[in-house]
């Protein structure tokens, strides 16, 4: 992307900012490839791509991830606890969010997102 050349996309917020904002503007509709741009086209491209693939996650949820990409993970947040993550996810999924009721981005000024869903203490 000749943007992520000019800007550098390096590890500086205003430009982390920006590459993925454009990466997201043009590639949210299909979350593998705005995270395969975000790997590929930067040079930050580890913060540039979880910034990505968070908001693309938020958007599409885990089940439009290629199936190869999740295959084989293990879960592990330290060397004998294979599925810790798993579970944490799970905890946090039942603690804060109501299943029925899908999240929705209602307003976005500056740098804070209002998710209009989010349980009171979350906003």
């Amino acid at each position: 992307m000749e943007a992520g050349a000019e800007w550098h996309s390096g590890a500086y917020l205003l430009e982390t900012v920006a590459i993925a904002a454009l990466i997201l503007g043009r590639f949210a509709h299909s979350a593998e490839e705005a995270i395969v741009r975000a790997v590929n086209d930067t040079l930050d491209n580890d913060t540039v791509a979880a910034v990505v693939g968070s908001v693309v996650g938020a958007l599409h949820g885990k089940s439009v991830l290629p199936g190869r990409w999740i295959e084989g993970l293990t879960g592990r947040t330290a060397e004998a606890n294979d599925g810790r993550v798993f579970e944490l996810t799970d905890q946090a999924v039942r603690r804060f969010f109501q299943p029925s009721a899908p999240l929705r981005l209602t307003v976005l000024t500056g740098t804070a997102a209002v998710f209009s869903d989010w349980p009171q203490g979350m906003r």
